[in-house]
């Protein structure tokens, strides 16, 4: 039979030992937390999938001078146009999920392309996760100053008794103003001739030249035309009026509520990378959209500046992939 004493000595012994093992625990916790490198400690790269010297660059340029100087660290913009954000899109996507490659996304890439194209290299849902929104840029309605109509219900009413006989232009099938265009001729009643461009420059050339009737832009891009007095503007596709254009009326207004068309640009990257890292990626780019650094040449193009947490942007997503998948099934506008 044990003695007191031996009980106590016994006791005493395991109380040793456990407090010896949670020593060694608590060492090995700190060993491990030394031997893991604080993020980043090396070089970010954010994938812009257009090419250099595009509105893209005044967002993401900026931006990557701010969030070195936050982490201490560089982040580098590395260009990779072509194929209507594709290529980019898929090299961020099979990229390693540690939070050293981002994406800077726009609309068309998380939630249109995904609706047009029969096969992508890329899932939005598995293989990305938000980080936060960048910009939002609504578009105007704007025509060649000898076209009749000057407000939105002139415009409607003028396309349905001239059915495919106006003409709408945007910078591209699929894009986000084409996809404006399929959703207000789905709400309205109407048929508009679309006229595809490459660019924002040959479009507005040929409004000037009464070549064209109407386009869907964004206000930095013809704001110089219209003061010039060589651009008309309609009316704003937007649910609330621009606040540099408060005399000019909405599309919501003139009854098609919801009609908001634009397009906005977020950064996401891998699904996988770690959550603390998502959350203070997303702390720290919202901080830099307001610094004067960043802010002051989005406010120049015009562009509503982001905010707001993942999960906001994870919602934007859902809503504006449902909505556009939609107008493509209506209409079955596919790519190979």
């Amino acid at each position: 039979m044990k003695t007191a004493n031996q009980s106590q000595s016994n006791a005493r012994t395991v109380t040793a030992g456990m407090a010896m093992l949670l020593a060694s625990l608590s060492t090995l916790g700190t060993l491990a937390q030394a031997q893991t490198p604080a993020y980043p400690s090396r070089p970010v790269r954010i994938i812009v999938p257009f090419e250099a010297g595009g509105n893209t660059d005044i967002t993401a340029r900026p931006l990557a001078n701010k969030l070195s100087e936050a982490f201490g660290q560089t982040f580098l913009v590395e260009n990779r146009g072509g194929a209507n954000t594709i290529i980019g899109a898929e090299l961020a996507a099979r990229a390693t999920p540690d939070g050293y490659t981002l994406l800077t996304a726009p609309q068309n890439l998380l939630c249109i392309n995904p609706h047009t194209y029969k096969k992508l290299p890329y899932d939005v849902n598995r293989d990305f996760a938000p980080i936060g929104l960048l910009t939002n840029y609504n578009y105007l309605l704007v025509s060649r100053l000898g076209f009749a109509p000057k407000t939105t219900a002139e415009f409607i009413d003028y396309a349905r008794a001239n059915p495919d006989k106006l003409s709408l232009a945007s910078t591209g099938i699929g894009s986000s103003a084409h996809m404006a265009l399929l959703l207000l001729q789905q709400m309205a009643g109407v048929k508009i001739t679309h006229v595809p461009y490459k660019g924002n420059a040959p479009m507005i050339t040929d409004l000037i030249a009464n070549q064209l009737d109407t386009a869907l832009m964004g206000m930095a891009s013809i704001q110089g035309h219209v003061k010039a007095g060589k651009i008309k503007m309609i009316a704003a596709a937007a649910d609330k009026r621009f606040p540099e254009l408060p005399d000019l009326p909405t599309m919501a207004e003139a009854g098609y509520p919801g009609f908001n068309s634009g397009t906005w640009m977020s950064m996401v990257t891998q699904a996988a990378v770690p959550r603390a890292i998502i959350t203070r990626l997303n702390r720290e780019i919202n901080l830099a959209l307001q610094s004067p650094e960043v802010k002051a040449p989005l406010e120049a193009q015009k562009v509503e500046l982001g905010s707001g947490t993942p999960e906001d942007l994870a919602k934007r997503i859902t809503f504006e992939s449902q909505r556009w998948a939609k107008v493509a099934k209506a209409v079955n506008l596919q790519f190979d």
